[in-house]
């Protein structure tokens, strides 16, 4: 018992502590937070608001106002009334009528223009001056006052005559500036801010950023040009809003990039100096961070073991660093030597998981894209998104030149469509991404990925594609190539266009050559490659992508080799057994996707050339 009485008191505490504070809160708009009590009148002063003769009504009258349970001396000598009926001087004899008693509280409710406060008069008995039987709320007057916003009214101005929509049911249509919403902050306190919108009544941002306290940044580096080791004018592309080249500062590694030109919104220029590699690009203007990726150009780019030139196996093209081979040699460096009787890889795609398996013999290596990563500022996870063996068919096509197959799958969440394609080359074919050319021979396998319009969590933050390859065997075994399992990374990220893995097993060897570049919103930007994972059989790589809004390309080739120290049987005498290479080349570009595995194509690790090098000639002087 004593409790309920406790909560009562509590209940008209916070009744009243409502009514004389005069503040009307709406729980679910911080916006609505009006305060009325510079409206309240003394007992002795009222508002006014006339009410014509009408259908309902025989008489002119007015209605006497106040509010904050402002009473009226005028409407009631006992200050019981705060709403009034006064009738006028030719009707005198008729009593005033109760439209808004004290006793009976108020009720209010937020429009989106502003407030409405209902005031409720005591019931009574119908005469025959004054009937309200067949009100809504019967025998008792109800009057709704209706405050709009007006900037422009300091306390308030009565719209129009006072209306009767129903019995004893009174609009009285008020202005004020008191019901003017506002943002819940100040918004010209904030650094990004322009004003306050008045139509979601949340700070209006600058072109920069977003958010309740525009605090979020638009601004992103999609795609930054190269320049030469010399160092030079690099066009850095994406979106930065209206800045000016005095709020921009920008690095490139541990340089600063000078004379600073903005062309627009979406595309900014500067000076470099001299160095060398990939470096990270930052962008500052003001508190607002991005990064991107710039690749210094080595004037002459280097190739595989130098192509074997100095025996005329081939020729460097010292642009791309990718070697052309001279007729009756091929491979990464043109060190292996074609011949007619080496078996055959079989290159073979699987329309359920979207995965391509390259078999030789008892041994099958199979790549599949295994997800999509999104990395913040700092390069940690903010999400991954697994995709390995959930791919859905969309075509094939299939003839004497063509036969790819179609893939794509979506991720709802951040609405993105990623379209992949894997091609089985038949013919020997030029081929050209990024800006860079390869040729692609016969039984070779390409694979193309598209990711589009990917929804960032933030500007700040990039995207992941990672690639598993997976080495498997049969339990029949070639004794006389047992070797362990090894994985080698340390040419991935190499500064070079060109980055290499490999997965080497009983003398075979898958090589996935990796080119540093990528198509970030149709335009070519540098990417890096690194080791993601790796566990007993499998290795998982990460082609770093920038913050491409609108899609992204990539394009990696992989090849299986067999090693010349590769032996058909245990005979040890070299001359019965043909030295054979099986290659399939893995090229990796950057944003939209290919991969290619091309047969017939040899890597050298740079450590082991004088060796090579040596092994060579001896072959050709017993010839």
């Amino acid at each position: 018992m004593n409790s309920n009485k406790q909560l009562y008191i509590l209940i008209f505490f916070l009744l009243v502590y409502k009514i004389n504070s005069c503040l009307y809160s709406n729980p679910n708009d911080q916006t609505q937070k009006f305060d009325l009590s510079t409206l309240k009148l003394d007992s002795s002063a009222y508002y006014k608001a006339h009410f014509p003769i009408s259908s309902y009504s025989k008489y002119d009258s007015n209605f006497f106002f106040n509010f904050c349970n402002g009473t009226i001396t005028k409407c009631d000598s006992n200050l019981q009334m705060k709403s009034c009926q006064f009738f006028t001087e030719t009707a005198l004899l008729i009593p005033n009528n109760d439209a808004g008693n004290i006793a009976e509280g108020e009720s209010y409710n937020f429009t989106n223009n502003g407030l409405t406060i209902e005031y409720r008069g005591k019931t009574f008995s119908p005469t025959a001056s004054s009937d309200c039987s067949t009100a809504i709320e019967p025998n008792r007057r109800v009057t709704h006052y209706n405050i709009v916003c007006n900037k422009s009214i300091d306390t308030i101005n009565v719209i129009n005559d006072v209306t009767e929509d129903s019995r004893c049911s009174y609009q009285i249509n008020i202005q004020s500036k008191l019901v003017c919403r506002s943002c819940p902050i100040n918004c010209t306190e904030l650094l990004h801010a322009v004003g306050c919108n008045e139509v979601t009544w949340k700070c209006l941002c600058d072109t920069q950023t977003f958010g309740d306290y525009c605090n979020q940044s638009r601004i992103y580096i999609s795609s930054v040009d190269s320049t030469t080791t010399d160092g030079g004018t690099t066009f850095i592309n994406g979106y930065f809003g209206n800045t000016t080249s005095e709020r921009l500062s920008i690095t490139i590694g541990s340089l600063q990039c000078n004379d600073i030109i903005v062309y627009n919104s979406s595309t900014i220029n500067c000076k470099i100096d001299k160095g060398e590699g990939i470096k990270q690009v930052i962008l500052t203007d003001r508190d607002l961070k991005c990064t991107g990726s710039f690749q210094y150009i080595k004037i002459q780019q280097p190739c595989p073991n130098d192509c074997f030139s100095f025996i005329k196996n081939g020729i460097c093209n010292q642009n791309t660093g990718v070697c052309n081979c001279n007729q009756n040699y091929t491979g990464l460096d043109c060190g292996t030597k074609i011949q007619t009787d080496v078996p055959i890889s079989i290159p073979s795609i699987n329309d359920t998981t979207g995965t391509t398996t390259i078999t030789n013999e008892n041994s099958f290596y199979q790549i599949g894209i295994y997800s999509l990563v999104e990395l913040n500022f700092n390069g940690s996870i903010v999400k991954e998104y697994i995709l390995y063996e959930k791919w859905n068919k969309t075509s094939t096509s299939n003839n004497a030149k063509d036969n790819t197959t179609y893939f794509t799958q979506t991720i709802p969440s951040v609405n993105c469509t990623i379209e992949y394609s894997i091609e089985e080359v038949t013919i020997m074919k030029n081929y050209s991404f990024a800006g860079m050319n390869f040729i692609l021979l016969p039984s070779s396998v390409k694979l193309k990925i598209s990711i589009k319009d990917f929804l960032f969590s933030s500007t700040l933050n990039t995207l992941q594609l990672r690639i598993k390859s997976t080495f498997n065997q049969t339990m029949v075994k070639n004794d006389c190539n047992s070797n362990k399992l090894n994985f080698d990374t340390n040419d991935l990220t190499n500064n070079n266009n060109l980055n290499f893995i490999t997965i080497s097993k009983d003398s075979k060897t898958l090589y996935a050559r990796f080119i540093n570049k990528a198509i970030s919103d149709g335009r070519v930007t540098t990417i890096s490659n690194s080791m993601v994972g790796q566990d007993k059989d499998s290795i998982y790589v990460g082609l770093n992508l920038p913050h491409c809004v609108e899609h992204c390309e990539i394009d990696p080739d992989f090849g299986v080799l067999v090693d010349s120290k590769f032996k058909s049987s245990c005979d040890d005498n070299a001359n019965s057994k043909p030295k054979w290479f099986l290659p399939v080349v893995i090229a990796g570009p950057i944003v939209g996707f290919s991969i290619i595995l091309i047969v017939g194509a040899v890597l050298y690790k740079k450590y082991y050339i004088s060796l090579k090098v040596l092994k060579v000639k001896l072959e050709e002087i017993n010839k």
